[in-house]
């Protein structure tokens, strides 16, 4: 069925078509201002001596033209000196990775039934709706998790992505929009249905991370479980940051205070999110306690 009308709603239009295909729904995004960024500069202060595509503040040199680099890269100087068209190569900035883990173990999750909610084609005009998320850890998480993938990538910091629901999802750290892209399918591909703990799922990957990297938790468990993590991870030289979801406020268990109070003794930044909290105000800099 597809809905349409005027801007002002008085002559909507609705038509049902037979035809049957498939449609991918990127999470929803809210806008995050100055959520923790830590540094992470790689130990010694080195560059990291991998070639990019990108254009970085390290130039590393010249090397022949390809067929499909921009000719903004073009180093007209040595160009002009071997007679023959060079492009300048970048190098990765000298910053640690940005890990995003989302918890989908399936037992942690809770959710409270939703309200139908009735659409109208005028309600799709104004620019400030705003369309309630379904009242489940599991929508939140992968908002949050969508939400700050983008907020990182705008940063300029290489971000990766790992889940384990029904399958394992691992996406390297890399830069840029493809990479935004990557995370977002498989963010609308997710469930919460897997079986593994955020504790084995941290263990098994730990060793794919840079020293120094940033390691965002997204989970729903109230688990002390979560503060050995948290440990676990500063001891290992990398920089935890805790997003946690009150299961509570969707109709499960208590506990999220406590953890949360357990992990800022740590020095860990963290940010607790509600059902019917304003996500973009939680997770910016200015709701921070």
């Amino acid at each position: 069925r597809i809905s349409t009308g005027d801007l002002f709603g008085l002559f909507p239009i609705e038509q049902e078509l037979p035809a049957e295909d498939s449609l991918l729904v990127y999470p929803m995004m809210v806008e995050v201002k100055g959520f923790p960024n830590p540094p992470g500069l790689l130990p010694g202060g080195e560059a990291l001596r991998r070639r990019t595509h990108q254009i970085t503040p390290n130039a590393a040199g010249v090397r022949d033209y390809n067929t499909g680099d921009p000719l903004n890269r073009i180093h007209w100087l040595s160009t002009a000196r071997r007679g023959r068209l060079m492009v300048k190569d970048f190098e990765l900035d000298p910053l640690a990775d940005v890990w995003i883990f989302l918890d989908a173990e399936a037992k942690v999750q809770a959710a409270l039934p939703q309200a139908p909610i009735d659409y109208f084609a005028k309600d799709f005009w104004p620019r400030t709706g705003k369309l309630p998320l379904p009242p489940s850890t599991e929508e939140y998480g992968v908002s949050i998790a969508a939400s700050l993938v983008r907020d990182y990538l705008r940063r300029g910091r290489a971000v990766g992505f790992v889940c384990a629901g029904k399958h394992l999802t691992l996406i390297s750290p890399d830069r840029g929009g493809r990479q935004l892209g990557k995370i977002l399918e498989a963010l609308a591909l997710s469930n919460a249905k897997g079986d593994l703990p955020l504790r084995a799922l941290i263990e098994t990957q730990v060793k794919h991370m840079v020293r120094g990297s940033t390691v965002v938790l997204i989970t729903s468990s109230s688990s002390r479980e979560v503060g050995v993590i948290v440990d676990f991870l500063i001891q290992r030289g990398l920089k935890p940051i805790a997003v946690l979801l009150d299961a509570a406020s969707f109709g499960g268990p208590p506990g999220a205070d406590q953890l949360e109070a357990s992990i800022k003794l740590l020095g860990i930044p963290s940010r607790m999110v509600r059902k019917d909290a304003d996500l973009a105000a939680v997770l910016s800099d200015s709701y921070a306690r």
